[in-house]
């Protein structure tokens, strides 16, 4: 394996000058948090522009880091920074067309710079090297380096929003971006949504066809993936408690006194909708005078682009309106609104996070929004609460927050009165759901995942793994599951164990999944779950003769192996509930033809399998919104998963329901989970790292490994399960059944991985 070859418009520090002294920092940020650390351990280089000049000694320092200055001339840098970067794709990708300002010159900068970049890679990159390229500012650089270096290893990463294919397409230069991006072996994106932009450009405009998740161009395929990333949450956890930000933190409690504080963190950058959220903050005063005295909103505005027009107009519009709001509402010695327009070291910034009731990240488009997962990682007592736009790529990941839409001022004001007053009990609740989910998805792990998955396209792997080890995880499995003395399964059903059918009465378990639960089922020693959102009937129809434990409605209702009757283990929805929830649904369905309703004893589900597939993503995030404010100060949990949108009781999930089996079922030395949509990580969340859990299909997991499909994981299984029966004295099972699974696992179940099938089961190569 080769070196990491690091890509992106700045190197990773910043050029200080003081009188004739010259010193180099490290940078902050979210890139320079999750590349960093690949870059201190692996043998890696990172290309980039320092933004100014250094002397000799400084030039040597950098070599000592493995950092590479690319050095362009002023007025060309300028122009492919300031103007065609900044002020033709950044306000395009963000929405905001009144903002771009097109000039022939400014693309033809952008389009020598990446080719001075281009030169820079090729004469560093040697032929076993993995070459990471970043962001918007290079974005013709893959296909400059796939002509020069047609044998390379070539990811993009894209970190701010792909926009529509509508709003892409009025670039005039749509059509040589999108064939730049294509030399690019995999293209990484923060969310699905922008992935699903990109692809679509990509047909509409190059009429490229798509196969799966992949670009098929000519001569070449590139995949296109979403990678949402994180923060370092263990150093922000650190940073929280480290003596100078709890001398900060005090010096800002006493300052505040008794009032609440309301915290904004964010670039001065028109994207972030600070005017917007002063707009709701002035709304808020007008209409709850008790907040004029009892609360104090901290912004603290980070300069950036300072030389470009519309920054500076945007700054004295901030400046503008925070006067107007301390001109109307504030007294002697006491101003609603206190405005920070400066950097600030990170030990304040934790401060500020650990003194802050409520962080308000309401950007009107971002592709992430790192501030929202540092206020978590932040927040090591479970207390505060996050208010969120729902155009931040955040949102996709963070459900627990209070998401708003921030053009909204009326209804942003009112969630923000909400969090405001919010009861101790809640906010743990929430918050505690949010650090997990932070704790597991970290930058470390997003570095790790794309490059991963970057090796998985070129070996030809169609869907990588995520996990953090290598892919001998398949083999070591086997191995503990041969070894253990007794052993738990825990499967989901739809999408898991079986593909999913248009129509879910359809998607009944064939004849070799049968035999291969009940094999396992069978076996000494070996209890098996299902645990599944289907309801009681079912299940029991479909396995209730089997020796398995069947668990329904996400785990409302218990069957044990030895039982012949169902146990209710949580409560059902309350009536009047479930029918202002239906009328709700109804309403969806009438806009969503091939969408319906399905009641269950814990809740009710709009499913949209049969739906146009994009009309059923944008009606289930729109309803999931809705059904999340209507339960907000009630015991509901409203959750989307693989096609489905679903409403049921708070306490109860598949992290609750696996607690409850293992409090039932005893002592475990080998425990494997498995399960594919968004209901199954509240299962992958709570299991200890001892556990085996895999993720089946692609999309961001708390999971630790990663199967391609349903049949993967039953060759899996079947596998496993014969090599335990061969170091258990037993004979393998010469069923068809194991035999076909077994043929199948070196090619589907993880495609490129270093296993085979032998008699003994999972081997290495």
């Amino acid at each position: 394996m080769g070196r990491v070859i690091l890509v992106s418009n700045r190197l990773p520090v910043t050029v200080r000058r003081t009188g004739r002294d010259i010193a180099l920092t490290r940078s902050a940020g979210g890139l320079v948090a999750g590349l960093g650390p690949i870059h201190d351990a692996e043998d890696s280089l990172w290309l980039g522009t320092l933004g100014g000049e250094i002397d000799d000694e400084r030039r040597a320092e950098l070599e000592k880091r493995r950092l590479i200055p690319v050095t362009l001339p002023r007025e060309r840098a300028r122009r492919h920074y300031e103007g065609y970067s900044n002020s033709v794709l950044w306000p395009l990708f963000h929405y905001f067309l009144e903002a771009v300002e097109h000039d022939p010159q400014d693309f033809e900068a952008y389009r020598t710079v990446n080719e001075r970049f281009a030169d820079a890679v090729v004469e560093h990159a040697g032929r076993r090297d993995r070459i990471w390229i970043h962001d918007y500012h290079l974005m013709l650089l893959p296909m400059m380096l796939r002509k020069r270096l047609p044998d390379a290893r070539i990811g993009f990463f894209l970190h701010i929003p792909f926009p529509s294919s509508e709003i892409f397409r009025i670039l005039p230069q749509a059509d040589e971006i999108l064939r730049g991006l294509v030399g690019a072996d995999l293209i990484g994106l923060h969310t699905f949504d922008y992935a699903r932009h990109l692809t679509t450009s990509f047909r509409r405009i190059c009429g490229s066809e798509i196969v799966r998740d992949a670009i098929e161009w000519e001569g070449g395929r590139s995949h296109v993936r979403a990678f949402p990333l994180g923060v370092d949450a263990p150093r922000f956890n650190q940073l929280a408690a480290s003596p100078e930000a709890e001398r900060r933190f005090g010096n800002w409690r006493r300052r505040a006194g008794d009032r609440k504080v309301v915290l904004g963190v964010d670039r001065l950058d028109y994207s972030k909708g600070l005017v917007q959220r002063l707009e709701v903050y002035h709304h808020l005063l007008s209409e709850e005078a008790k907040w004029r005295k009892d609360a104090v909103f901290l912004q603290l505005c980070v300069p950036t682009r300072s030389t470009m027009k519309t920054y500076s107009d945007l700054k004295q519009q901030v400046d503008q309106r925070v006067g107007q709001i301390n001109g109307e509402f504030g007294e002697m010695g006491r101003m609603p609104v206190h405005y920070m327009y400066r950097s600030v070291p990170p030990e304040e910034v934790a401060a500020l996070y650990r003194l802050a009731d409520v962080a308000v990240v309401t950007p009107l488009r971002d592709g992430m929004n790192l501030v929202a997962k540092e206020y978590i990682a932040a927040r090591q007592d479970d207390s505060g609460v996050l208010v969120l736009s729902e155009f931040a790529g955040a949102a996709a990941e963070l459900g627990e927050a209070l998401i708003v839409n921030p053009w909204d001022v009326q209804g942003t004001a009112r969630i923000l009165s909400r969090a405001l007053e919010m009861d101790a009990g809640e906010q743990r609740r929430r918050m505690a759901a949010l650090r997990r989910r932070v704790a597991s998805n970290t930058a470390q792990r997003w570095a790790r995942s794309f490059l991963e998955s970057l090796d998985a396209c070129v070996a030809g792997e169609a869907t990588p793994t995520q996990s953090s080890e290598d892919s001998s995880w398949i083999a070591r499995l086997g191995a503990a599951f041969a070894a253990s003395r007794r052993a738990l399964i825990v499967l989901d059903y739809d999408g898991t164990l079986q593909d999913f059918e248009a129509d879910p009465s359809a998607a009944r378990p064939d004849p070799e999944l049968i035999s291969l639960l009940g094999r396992l089922g069978a076996a000494e020693s070996i209890e098996v779950v299902i645990l599944s959102g289907r309801d009681r009937e079912s299940l029991a129809r479909w396995f209730g003769r089997l020796p398995a434990h069947l668990v329904a409605e996400h785990g409302s209702f218990l069957k044990t192996r030895k039982r012949r009757r169902w146990e209710e283990l949580g409560p059902g929805v309350d009536r009047s509930v479930a029918d202002d929830v239906e009328e709700v649904m109804e309403s969806f369905v009438a806009r969503t033809p091939g969408s319906f309703i399905e009641r269950k004893h814990s809740g009710i589900a709009w499913h949209y399998r049969k739906a146009e597939q994009h009309l059923g993503m944008r009606r289930a995030r729109e309803l999931a919104h809705h059904l999340t404010i209507y339960f907000a100060n009630r015991p509901m949990r409203v959750q989307q998963g693989a096609c489905v949108v679903e409403v049921h009781n708070q306490e109860i999930d598949k992290g609750w329901a696996y607690r409850t089996i293992r409090r039932r079922l005893g002592s475990f030395d080998f425990v494997l989970v498995a399960g594919d949509d968004r209901t199954d990580e509240d299962l992958f969340e709570v299991v200890p790292p001892d556990v085996w859990s895999i993720k089946i299909g692609a999309g961001p997991s708390a999971a630790r490994h990663r199967l391609e499909s349903p049949e993967g994981l039953r060759a899996l299984l079947a596998s496993a399960l014969a090599r335990r029966e061969a170091s258990h004295g037993r004979s393998p099972s010469s069923s068809s059944t194991a035999g076909q699974s077994g043929e199948r696992l070196t090619h589907l179940a993880h495609p490129g991985l270093p296993v085979a099938f032998t008699e003994d089961g999972l081997g290495d190569v």
